[in-house]
């Protein structure tokens, strides 16, 4: 598989994982202590290893846009 296949698959796990860290985050007070740390042991590894798949995947776009050229 090439890159914008892998990058179709990662970009909306990502945002569903950031979605719900952030939902968990802003609802910790309404939520049951034991159910917000559950889904947060879970998602936080996966939103790390997205993360890298996703910075992995956009390596090229980041070194032509981001680094001056020597």
């Amino acid at each position: 598989m090439n890159k914008t296949k892998w990058l179709k698959i990662v970009n909306p796990f990502l945002a569903i994982s950031v979605i719900l860290q952030a939902i968990m985050g802003f609802m910790i007070e309404y939520l049951p202590s034991a159910f917000v740390g559950e889904v947060h042991e879970i998602n936080a590894p996966i939103l790390v290893l997205l993360v890298v798949a996703h910075i992995f995947l956009n390596w090229g776009w980041i070194r032509s846009n981001c680094c001056p050229k020597k």
